[in-house]
């Protein structure tokens, strides 16, 4: 397991959460704007701020 999957590992179940509705906010109707926003989907570095939310609410009890 990497440093990242480690780090992950606590808010897995809330991370997998938050994916699906990262996901549900991409759907549109255009196919130009579809491809654009599936290419920023792809984009793992979008994840480092929920995981650093994520992380912080675990810490704090919640």
């Amino acid at each position: 397991m990497n440093q990242v999957e480690l780090i992950k590992a606590p808010i897995s179940k809330e991370l997998k959460q938050f994916e699906a509705l990262f996901a549900t906010a991409f759907n549109v109707s255009d196919n130009l704007l579809g491809s654009v926003l599936n290419h920023l989907q792809q984009r793992k570095g979008k994840q480092i701020r929920p995981i650093l939310v994520l992380l912080a609410a675990k810490l704090c009890g919640k």
